[in-house]
């Protein structure tokens, strides 16, 4: 993750353009300097607001592509959730918490999980490819407090179709809402509200969950199912952010 300096009081020296051009050269800078660690990393990324126009300059300027603009939710702990049983899944799909299955199976079936979910999807489809599934499941298990009670990975016909992976975060009070996707599999079929409802009251009832104020996401402006989705389940826009990636 990289960030960009701010505009000074006064404006940047030389004018906007000569700042812009100042900070793309700092970019290229860090990643010549990321190619020559032992470790080279596979994208860089930032996330600007829309309004930091220096910073999408600067991104632009130095060759990052924009792979899609983001809207950051969340809805209220307090906010009621509609009851909806296990029994109004298909019977040829189940949604099974992490922490029930061997640990030596975890990253595989999250790994199989997320690959299916990735096809056709309408959440930066620009990033597909770029990074390897491993790295997106240790980026995934790395926020808040990963616990496998409250990661699903969603069946059918005994198949990995989808998960369902949310994250306390205690010293937010929140709740992350990681990641929710399913395969074509599984999608259009009224799904993703019983997955989530289910998901939801799980990680509200969790001991790292109880105390937690609201629960957040974040989504692509594009993805028009998931927003109607998540707003149907009270969630509601505060921010906004470009996301940049580039090639290392």
């Amino acid at each position: 993750m990289v960030f960009v300096s701010s505009v000074p009081p006064g404006g940047d020296v030389g004018g906007a353009e000569q700042g812009a051009i100042d900070r793309a050269a700092c970019l290229h800078a860090a990643q010549r300097h990321l190619r020559l660690g032992p470790n080279v990393p596979a994208v860089m990324q930032a996330l600007p607001d829309p309004a930091e126009i220096h910073a999408t300059q600067a991104y632009e300027k130095s060759g990052f592509t924009c792979v899609g603009k983001l809207y950051y939710m969340r809805r209220p702990s307090s906010a009621r959730l509609a009851p909806m049983p296990n029994t109004m899944l298909p019977p040829n799909v189940r949604m099974t918490p992490l922490s029930d299955t061997p640990v030596s199976d975890h990253d595989r079936l999250v790994t199989l999980a997320l690959d299916r979910s990735y096809r056709d999807t309408m959440d930066c489809p620009e990033l597909c490819g770029m990074r390897r599934t491993e790295d997106i499941l240790a980026s995934h298990r790395s926020t808040g407090v990963w616990t496998p009670d409250l990661w699903w990975v969603i069946y059918k016909d005994a198949q990995p179709e989808g998960c369902l992976l949310l994250n306390p975060c205690p010293d937010q009070q929140s709740i992350e809402l990681v990641y929710l996707g399913l395969s074509p599999e599984l999608r259009g079929q009224g799904l993703g509200k019983r997955v989530l409802t289910q998901g939801l009251t799980a990680a509200l009832a969790h001991r790292l969950g109880r105390h937690a104020e609201e629960t957040t996401c974040a989504v692509d402006m594009r993805n028009a199912p998931a927003i109607a989705l998540y707003e149907r389940f009270g969630f509601t826009s505060f921010a906004q952010r470009i996301a940049f990636v580039k090639r290392v």
